[in-house]
């Protein structure tokens, strides 16, 4: 599992769709889940809500206060990390995204890991036939070839 933070560039760009394939348009930071203690932030802003989301079309607006950094590891941690010239991994897949892969992972407790596996891809009206059908797992796109791009490290 991994978590996505994008960001568009509002100096250049009016708002995220006009940011999308044009260059310096898009910066998304990345980091990869790994199972260990409970995170607190992660529990106040998101499993609290996961709820009211279950289906596709569901939103809910909170007004809890939210610093997104508190899900990002400790400071000095920070400082390793990935950097590289891609793409969207959501359609439209568009180019020009720069890429920044944290070294480190943000830890999120097995139960917290499995509330997103409760999350569905069709809306609550769907019906299904079976309890694993339309479920958002496993929703990652293939590979994609590296087309000359490099990445660079922050650490050796």
């Amino acid at each position: 599992m991994e978590v996505q933070f994008i960001h568009w560039n509002s100096t250049l760009y009016q708002n995220l769709e006009e940011a999308t394939g044009k260059e310096n348009g898009i910066a998304a930071i990345c980091l990869f889940v790994q199972i260990g203690r409970e995170n607190p932030a992660f529990k106040a802003l998101i499993a609290d809500s996961l709820d009211d989301i279950l289906y596709k079309g569901r939103q809910k607006t909170t007004y809890a206060p939210f610093n997104p950094a508190s899900l990002l590891p400790v400071s000095e941690l920070l400082h390793d990390y990935w950097v590289y010239d891609g793409s969207l991994t959501h359609p439209p897949c568009s180019e020009n995204v720069t890429w920044i892969l944290l070294r480190y992972p943000l830890l999120l407790s097995q139960e917290q890991a499995m509330d997103f596996r409760r999350l569905n891809t069709y809306s609550q009206e769907t019906k299904v036939t079976n309890a694993y059908e339309g479920k958002l797992v496993d929703n990652f796109r293939p590979i994609q070839p590296l087309n000359d791009r490099k990445i660079r490290a922050s650490f050796q």
